[in-house]
């Protein structure tokens, strides 16, 4: 809605400055207004807009020939932003780290606990087994020391 308002209003002001007198070359566009208002041509609304418009218009000028002007400060700006950006992206990169050691650690944990209950169930399986294998190691020293008994005696004879 805006533009259209200023695509009328400049469009009526280029119509109303065009059809003023044929001196207005020399004449600044806030005096033909003037002129155009004190003639009856425009009315008092009509020229306060078309006036607001033409300073709007100007101070924008005025903003860019400013910009335009200053490459230094723009510079400066620029470095100052690379420079956030990089603060922010070693912000990120350390909450990041630190999420994925959190997450690490959660899983080294578990790892742990699955160890151990691991080398629980083995040491109480060992432990059920260990009356069969002290039963087996019992027979073959028997055996072991009868057979040497044996061999001695067909040493002696």
């Amino acid at each position: 809605m805006k533009k259209i308002t200023s695509i009328f209003i400049s469009l009526f002001l280029v119509v109303s400055i065009s059809s003023l007198h044929a001196d207005h070359h020399s004449k600044s566009p806030e005096q033909q207004i003037q002129a155009a208002l004190k003639a009856g041509k425009i009315s008092k609304e009509e020229a306060n807009k078309k006036l607001a418009y033409i300073k709007k218009k100007k101070a924008e000028a005025k903003k860019k020939s400013e910009s335009k002007s200053k490459p230094k400060n723009s510079q400066a700006k620029k470095k100052a932003e690379q420079d956030v950006a990089k603060k922010r992206a070693a912000t990120k990169k350390k909450k990041a780290e630190e999420g994925i050691e959190k997450i690490l650690g959660r899983d080294n944990l578990k790892t742990k606990q699955q160890l151990e209950e691991v080398e629980e169930k083995l040491s109480a399986h060992l432990a059920s087994r260990r009356d069969q294998l002290e039963a087996f190691l019992k027979e073959d020293e028997e055996i072991y020391s009868q057979e040497e008994f044996a061999a001695r005696a067909q040493r002696q004879n």
